[in-house]
């Protein structure tokens, strides 16, 4: 996909409206999330292709926020790693379009695994865009259960005293900093 063929759209202050205003303008195909919020539905029917966003988190087992450290602080390896969803109104309920985990262990502590799932949610999405620019049906489960897995969006004191334990041996070389 060429950059010539994009368009990147920033919105600070000046209100939703504006957005919205400079989005139907475009008559864009598919509209990309990069961060994290909750979209309007509203946005979420004006490109014909919908939002594509991802989800630092293996959908659907584990949704919500801080999905990495939580996989962290539940020992859950097989949690950490990134989807790449279509959006619907729910949270954390859109079709998956493609998944990836990795070993922790294969870096030394949480910022890498973080960043690291950055670079893999980069590719997933120009894999994504370049398969809908050749027509190809990038859907790999229409139905994700959005009552399955667990949502978590609160982070207490016993699950940092998870986290910090876990971590030494989640990472490879991890040591007791809060990284």
């Amino acid at each position: 996909i060429s950059p010539h063929e994009c368009d990147i759209l920033f919105q600070r202050g000046g209100g939703y409206q504006k957005l919205v205003s400079k989005i139907i303008a475009k008559e864009p195909h598919v509209l990309v999330q990069l961060g994290w919020g909750i979209i309007n539905n509203h946005l979420l029917n004006i490109p014909c292709w919908g939002v594509l966003s991802w989800h630092h988190g293996v959908m659907p087992n584990l949704r919500g926020i801080y999905t990495p450290t939580w996989a962290v602080a539940h020992n859950r390896i097989d949690f950490f790693g990134i989807t790449l969803q279509r959006l619907n109104e729910g949270i954390d309920t859109g079709k998956i379009v493609s998944i990836k985990s990795f070993d922790p262990k294969e870096v030394t502590n949480y910022v890498q695994a973080y960043l690291k799932l950055d670079e893999f949610s980069i590719k997933m999405t120009i894999d994504a865009l370049k398969g809908l620019q050749e027509g190809k049906n990038i859907i790999i489960d229409e139905n994700t259960d959005a009552l399955s897995g667990e949502y978590h969006n609160v982070f207490g004191i016993i699950d940092i005293i998870k986290f910090l334990i876990n971590k030494r041996s989640f990472f490879s070389n991890q040591s007791d900093s809060i990284t």
